[in-house]
């Protein structure tokens, strides 16, 4: 997760739904300066081991190292508060106050969450798939 990302952002196309071409011009600048064009725009489940958050309007670009995800629209899009310290942090239900997912975060990184890939019934966690805040 970014803290600072403006938007859910993504390389890979097969991950999302509802997939549209961009329509204009705008582009994402990243912390060197580098512009990256954006794609397509479309939507994702991040299924965690208790809960499926949603990400809405997330941008598939042709460049980018890994998936971020925006903590602001992270929160929009789920209803939900995201609260951290040195440590670790929560996703959290507004209303119901159910935390949706904990992680922990490691030092001078990028918050990690795994995404649980499911097939035929069972579940696996692909350590090294996921999306990042920071």
């Amino acid at each position: 997760m970014d803290t600072g990302a403006s938007h859910h952002m993504t390389v890979d196309i097969n991950s999302l739904t509802q997939v549209q071409p961009f329509e204009g011009f705008n582009k994402i600048i990243i912390g060197n300066g580098s512009e990256l064009s954006i794609k397509n725009i479309g939507f994702k489940s991040l299924n965690t081991k208790s809960y499926s958050l949603v990400l809405k309007n997330v941008l598939q670009m042709a460049k980018i190292a890994k998936s971020l995800l925006s903590v602001k629209q992270l929160c929009v899009d789920n209803a939900s508060w995201f609260i951290c310290d040195e440590t670790r942090f929560f996703v959290q239900d507004e209303k119901t106050r159910e935390i949706l997912y904990q992680g922990n975060s490691r030092p001078q990184e990028l918050f990690h969450i795994p995404i649980v890939h499911q097939s035929q019934g069972l579940q696996s966690v692909y350590q090294n798939s996921g999306a990042f805040l920071g």
